[in-house]
């Protein structure tokens, strides 16, 4: 069996991403990300689509802005396969590989502060360094929320 192991995305795996960013139970934690822009991440330098893969299988995507500078944003963070510990293992590793590659930058992101599940994980994982946006993102469903931007020096 391959290791997992983080990878950028393939043309045929967008269909996969899109599924979740397009499932009306994530329109309160996730951000519409248009097809054109997934794809420019396929082979793009500043904005990148990566997928962990387990064996041949993708079990999570991360969609990044800014990886030509020092400090990468996660834009998008899910799992594909949700209840099976993939984000626990996806994660760290995700970090891993930005650390290597940015050593002394920061990798950041927003969640909403109602989200706990993905703020323990992200804890988890090392980020902190909290700053409160308030109203800061309108989600799909119309409701303004507050944002809560996490650090994780690399």
């Amino acid at each position: 069996m391959t290791e997992a192991h983080w990878r950028r995305a393939l043309p045929g795996e967008i269909d996969a991403v899109e599924a979740v960013l397009t499932d009306p139970q994530f329109f309160a934690v996730l951000e519409a990300v248009p097809r054109d822009r997934l794809e420019e991440a396929l082979t793009g330098t500043d904005r990148r689509l990566f997928v962990w893969a387990e064996g041949a299988e993708p079990m999570a995507f991360a969609y990044l802005s800014g990886c030509n500078g020092p400090r990468p944003k996660l834009e998008e963070f899910a799992t594909l396969r949700r209840g099976a510990g993939v984000g626990g293992r996806a994660l760290p590793a995700l970090v891993a590989l930005m650390a290597a590659e940015k050593p002394g930058g920061c990798l950041w992101l927003h969640v909403v502060p109602e989200n706990a599940v993905a703020i323990r994980l992200y804890r988890r994982c090392g980020f902190g360094r909290d700053e409160i946006i308030p109203a800061g993102w309108t989600t799909r469903l119309g409701v303004t929320t507050d944002l809560l931007r996490l650090h994780h020096d690399l």
